[in-house]
Order: C-alpha cells, then structure tokens, then sequence
C-alpha cells in the first residue's frame, strides 16, 4: 500500500493510501493525550452541580468511528447509544465525570 495524500487539519491526520488493486483506504489518526488530560482536569476540580455536570470530549476520529457505527452524536435520539458507549471500559477516559452518566 502506498500514501496518496496527508492532510493535517489541528490535532487530527488524515491519510489516503491506494494498493495495487486501486481500493483507496482512508486513516484518520488524532493524538487522544490532550483530551484525556483535559478530561482528567474536568473531572478533578468538578464542582459536582449536577444540573450543569459536564460530561466530556468525544474526538473526531472517535464521532467518526461511531458513526460508522450507526451512532450520530450530534442526533438527540442517540443519547443512549452515546452514554452506553461512555460507560463502557473502552471509553471511560473520554468522561470528565466520575461513574455512570
């Protein structure tokens, strides 16, 4: 497989690759650190009013993978689809508050 194309747009990469066959494979790459650590700084100096409780960041790369997944997070009606998927072991980190939303 060979690149096509880079295309950097703030934190996240976007790369084209063609193989031999012509099929073009598109790779989202986005560092997920600063997220977490931001996450993290939320959640340890949260006010605890629950009323504006601020739940986290989802990344880019992440809302594309959900919704390719089917999940839209920017449609009210999967809120919870969005919510299961932040209590899960994978994305817990995404979270900025303690234990289930």
């Amino acid at each position: 497989m060979r690149l096509f194309s880079t295309q950097t747009e703030g934190d996240l990469t976007t790369n084209i690759y063609a193989d031999d066959t012509g099929t073009a494979v598109i790779e989202k790459v986005q560092d997920h650190r600063e997220w977490i650590e931001r996450n993290r700084a939320i959640r340890d100096t949260a006010t605890g009013h629950e009323s504006l409780r601020h739940i986290g960041f989802i990344p880019d790369f992440v809302i594309d993978q959900w919704r390719r997944e089917g999940i839209d997070i920017f449609n009210k009606d999967d809120m919870p689809k969005i919510i299961a998927k932040l209590n899960t072991n994978e994305f817990h980190l995404l979270k900025s508050t303690e234990g289930a939303i």
